[in-house]
């Protein structure tokens, strides 16, 4: 019981920047081990603790796609670029959900970005 306080304690003394941090990172690894679920859930804690999240947008998007939801990935992925319009990473995933849509000329476009 003490130790399950203590943990409560720690989790609420850390920074939002470290809670959203900490949750991309556990993403991140989920991610990479093809366990999208868990990603999934990761990634949307730390957006639950800054919705404008750009790394946790986009990695929520790859995550979405990797599941094969892919009006769900081109929803976070589009949020993501809306908010980091610059961004090469971001235009080569979403225009690789564009493509599983069958929108050549939206995803042209984010050729064009990339380049």
């Amino acid at each position: 019981m003490l130790g399950l306080f203590v943990l409560m304690l720690t989790a609420c003394a850390q920074s939002p920047e470290a809670q959203k941090q900490k949750a991309l990172e556990r993403g991140e690894t989920y991610l990479r081990k093809g366990q999208y679920n868990e990603a999934i859930i990761e990634f949307r804690n730390a957006l639950q603790v800054d919705p404008d999240f750009v790394p946790a947008l986009h990695a929520l998007g790859r995550a979405y796609e990797g599941r094969s939801w892919f009006f769900d990935a081109w929803r976070e992925l589009t949020r993501a670029q809306k908010l980091a319009p610059d961004s090469v990473p971001i235009a080569v995933d979403l225009g690789k959900v564009l493509l599983e849509f069958g929108a050549w000329d939206e995803a042209d476009a984010q050729v064009e970005l990339a380049r």
